[in-house]
C-alpha cells in the first residue's frame, strides 16, 4: 500500500497539475508507473481521493462567484450569473457522455506511457497556438451555448492522461472568442462538476482500500489542497498577463522524454 511519504508526493504533483495547464493525469500515470506502482484498482481509488484536496481548493477560491451563481440559480443574480448555471450545465455534459460510454478504454489508456508522452506534445501545442492569440474578448455576459459546449468537448478530451483539462477547456474559450479572465473562470468552474462526479463514480473503489490507507491519503489531500490553491492564484495572475504559451515549453521537452522513456520499457 501507499506510504505517507509517496502520498505527500503525489497530492503535491496533483495539486500543482490539476489547475496548471500541463495534466495531473499524465503525471500523476507517469509519477505511478514509474515512483509508486500499485494495483489498477489502488491507483483509481488514490488519484480519486487526491482529488478531494483539488477539489476544496478550487471551492475556496471561486467561492464569490460560486456564491453569485447560487444567487442567480435562485433567482437574486444578473442575467450572466443565471445563464452561466445552465451554460455549465451544459458544458458538462460531453465528458459525462464520453466518461459513462468508454470509462473502461480510459482506465486502459492510463497504463500506455507512449500515449500520456504524445498527448503532453498535444496539449503543448493548444496552449502555444491559444497563447498567441490577441487578448481581446468577449466578457461574462457573451458567453453562448455554442461556447460552454464546445468548451465541454474539450473537457470530454481531457479524460485521456496527458491532455491537460484546464488548458484545453482555457484554450477552448479563447479559441470561441472569450476574455482571458472569463475563459479561466469558466473553465475552473466547469471542472468542479467533473472532479466531483469522478469522485462519487469510484466511491466503492475508495472504500475498498482499508484503515492503512487512511493516514496516507489525508495526508496527500491535504498537500494536494494547499498546493492547489497556490497553483490556481499562480495560473489567474499568469493568464491575465497572456502567458499561457510559456506552459508548451515545458510540456514538449517532457512529452519527448516521456515517449523516449515509454519505447525504452516498451509501454
Amino acid at each position: 500500500m501507499i506510504t505517507v511519504a509517496e502520498a505527500c508526493v503525489l497530492g503535491a504533483v496533483q495539486g500543482a497539475t490539476e489547475f496548471l495547464p500541463v495534466s495531473s493525469s499524465g503525471h500523476l500515470a507517469v509519477v505511478h508507473s514509474l515512483v509508486t506502482p500499485l494495483p489498477g484498482a489502488q491507483t483509481a481509488a488514490v488519484d480519486v481521493v487526491l482529488h478531494v484536496g483539488t477539489l476544496v481548493a478550487v471551492v475556496a477560491y471561486f467561492r464569490d462567484d460560486l456564491a453569485q451563481l447560487t444567487r442567480g440559480l435562485l433567482g437574486y443574480g444578473s442575467g450572466w450569473q443565471r445563464r452561466w448555471v445552465w451554460l455549465l450545465m451544459l458544458g458538462t455534459l460531453p465528458a459525462l457522455v464520453v466518461g459513462v460510454l468508454f470509462k473502461a478504454r480510459l482506465e486502459a489508456s492510463f497504463h500506455s506511457l507512449g500515449l500520456v508522452g504524445a498527448n503532453f506534445l498535444v496539449t503543448g501545442t493548444l496552449l502555444w497556438v491559444a497563447g498567441r492569440r490577441g487578448r481581446a474578448g468577449r466578457d461574462e455576459a457573451g458567453v453562448r451555448p455554442r461556447d460552454a459546449l464546445a468548451i465541454g468537448c474539450f473537457q470530454a478530451a481531457a479524460l485521456l492522461p496527458g491532455i491537460s483539462r484546464s488548458g484545453s477547456t482555457v484554450s477552448a474559450g479563447l479559441f470561441c472568442g472569450l476574455d482571458d479572465e472569463v475563459a479561466a473562470r469558466f473553465s475552473f468552474l466547469l471542472g468542479i462538476p467533473a472532479i466531483a462526479g469522478a469522485q462519487v463514480s469510484e466511491l466503492s473503489t475508495v472504500l475498498s482500500l482499508g484503515r492503512e490507507a487512511v493516514l496516507p491519503l489525508v495526508a496527500g489531500t491535504v498537500v494536494a489542497g494547499v498546493v492547489g490553491f497556490v497553483a490556481i492564484a499562480g495560473f489567474m495572475r499568469l493568464i491575465q498577463a497572456s502567458r499561457l504559451h510559456y506552459f508548451a515549453y515545458y510540456l514538449w521537452p517532457l512529452g519527448i522524454m516521456v515517449l523516449a522513456t515509454a519505447l525504452q520499457r516498451g509501454m
